[in-house]
């Protein structure tokens, strides 16, 4: 049996060795791992629930929209009110229902003789 050449020898022996990319990837991964372990071994507690969460809010918008709709609507009817004029032909026709009134009033007086 031939003997291999020393180059396959050395190369057989030869310990494989790890790039420094190789190595910091290694520990990078292994750092990872340990701070996974660590972070599950952590105990937590839930903090408790802050007060606001048990309060009805709902309730207290529902009356501020209430109270600001019958503002606003009464200050609507006051802007209204205060823009209407009286229609030109309903002064005549008050004039005219007065006058009518005054004459059947002087004709229904029976005169005293």
């Amino acid at each position: 049996v031939p003997d291999p050449f020393y180059m396959t020898l050395r190369e057989e022996l030869k310990k494989p060795t790890k790039t420094k990319a190789q190595e910091e990837v290694e520990l990078k991964r292994i750092q990872k791992e340990l701070e996974e372990e660590a972070e599950c071994k952590k105990q937590f507690k839930a903090s408790p629930l802050p007060p606001s969460t048990f309060q009805s809010r709902l309730k207290h918008i529902e009356e501020k929209q209430e109270a600001r709709r019958q503002r606003v609507k009464a200050e609507s009817k006051a802007l209204t009110k205060a823009m209407q004029k009286p229609f030109s032909f309903d002064q005549r026709n008050k004039l005219r229902r007065s006058r009518s009134l005054s004459s059947l009033d002087t004709d229904s007086k029976p005169s005293c003789l």
